[in-house]
């Protein structure tokens, strides 16, 4: 009768046994099981972040390639400054269709040169110092009047070698299809420049 009690008290411990080596497996599956429910309530979250996001990328973008162009525009103007200072004679900038001629639409490639005959065009025997490639097309460059902030036409901007600007004008910059702030550059008579967001209209 001793025998048959250890025989089943050995059943029982290896029943055990193999009892609690199961019960970890369907614990993980519990753990790591996704319900449709889970997965449904995850993608609504996802897709609300998703929508959250991109109006804030949008303008992300939008504010980059304003600040990009303004940037570049006012590079342009302090490199001319400093070259008429440096050369110790007047440099021009001005937007140019065929990279010869100067043009009123701001929209186009920039030169910045040494205008020795102050004829607005770039001759080949004249010092060519910079030369910039046309803005995105999504974008306008309007230049206007200081004081009443109207549109106006400007064809070249000269510095003489003591860094005054041949006249003051801003520049607005806004991108076409975009009801946000565009950036505005102003220049003043002592040719120094300055930039800020300004409204578009």
């Amino acid at each position: 009768m001793g025998q048959s009690s250890c025989l089943a008290a050995v059943g029982l411990l290896a029943s055990a046994r193999a009892e609690s080596g199961r019960q970890p497996a369907r614990m993980r599956a519990r753990i790591t099981g996704v319900t449709l429910i889970e997965l449904m309530v995850a993608l609504a979250v996802l897709a609300i972040l998703a929508s959250m996001a991109v109006p804030n990328f949008s303008s992300f973008l939008h504010n980059t390639r304003l600040s990009t162009e303004a940037s570049k525009l006012v590079n342009d103007i302090e490199v001319a400054r400093s070259e008429a200072a440096r050369r110790n004679t007047s440099v021009t900038v001005c937007p140019t269709a065929d990279g010869t001629n100067c043009s009123d639409n701001w929209a186009n490639p920039r030169l910045v040169f040494v205008d020795a005959d102050r004829d607005g065009i770039f001759d080949n025997s004249e010092a060519l110092i910079r030369s910039s490639d046309a803005p995105g097309t999504t974008l306008s460059i309007v230049p206007r009047d200081v004081s009443s902030g109207t549109p106006i036409t400007v064809t070249t901007i000269r510095f003489s070698s003591y860094g005054s600007a041949s006249s003051a004008v801003s520049w607005l910059l806004c991108e076409r299809g975009n009801t946000g702030n565009g950036q505005m550059i102003l220049l003043t008579g002592s040719g120094k420049p300055s930039s800020q967001s300004a409204a578009c209209s």
